[in-house]
């Protein structure tokens, strides 16, 4: 993930206060003690980590803890925009319609929250606002090398080979889950392993959209391939 911003923020909140904004909002929109339990908790591990640029490891333990929790998330996978600023590729989650994004307040090679605070059911927590990045947005632009190999590899083999953890992100996900659950991994995996909540927000106009720009309305007749070209 990249994001060249200018930086928001002249002083940043502790991550106590982080978190209580992170449960406020949960509130608010109606969600468990154990949803807004288990999103402060993956938030203390990427800022415990520094874990900067780690947006698809932290959003993949996002959409694995909520959805445990009884949630019903999903994992995006596709490019952001702060208006009139360069795209980046980005993970991130939805949950109910609306951005959970933990990583976007750690950019890749910037400063902390120069792409704005961790977004949550779509409020920037420590403005209070709606995030300053468009999700999702279709620019024609590839998919850099990074994104293009995360998307092809299995959720699974991604999770289990994230590195500095004993079990990769599962070992994060069983830290971050109620400590009252029998966490069994191995369960997990199966579970999991054909996950099909992972959205690949495409970059690239469909062959339909192409038609579409370049239909001629004609009547003349054409003998082969060569004469249309």
């Amino acid at each position: 993930m990249r994001c060249n911003l200018e930086q928001r923020y002249n002083k940043f909140p502790s991550d106590n206060e982080i978190c209580n904004s992170i449960r406020n909002i949960a509130h608010e929109n109606g969600l468990s003690k154990d949803a807004a339990d288990v999103i402060c908790k993956v938030y203390r591990y990427m800022m415990d980590k520094k874990l900067a640029g780690g947006c698809h490891a932290i959003s993949s333990v996002l959409y694995v803890v909520l959805k445990e929790v009884g949630e019903k998330p999903e994992l995006c996978i596709g490019e952001c925009q702060k208006r009139g600023l360069p795209p980046f590729d980005h993970s991130w989650v939805t949950l109910n319609g609306k951005i959970v994004d933990l990583a976007i307040y750690l950019p890749l090679n910037m400063r902390k929250g120069e792409c704005g605070g961790p977004a949550v059911l779509g409020v920037d927590v420590i403005s209070r606002r709606k995030p300053s990045i468009d999700y999702g947005i279709t620019t024609g632009l590839l998919f850099d090398w990074n994104t293009s190999t995360v998307i092809k590899v299995p959720f699974n083999e991604y999770m289990s080979e994230f590195p500095d953890e004993k079990d990769g992100l599962w070992t994060v996900i069983e830290n971050a889950l109620p400590s009252s659950r029998n966490f069994d991994i191995a369960a997990m995996k199966e579970k999991y392993k054909d996950s099909q909540d992972v959205l690949i927000c495409d970059s690239m106009p469909s062959i339909e959209f192409w038609f579409l720009i370049h239909y001629l309305n004609t009547a003349k007749y054409f003998t082969d391939s060569k004469a249309v070209i």
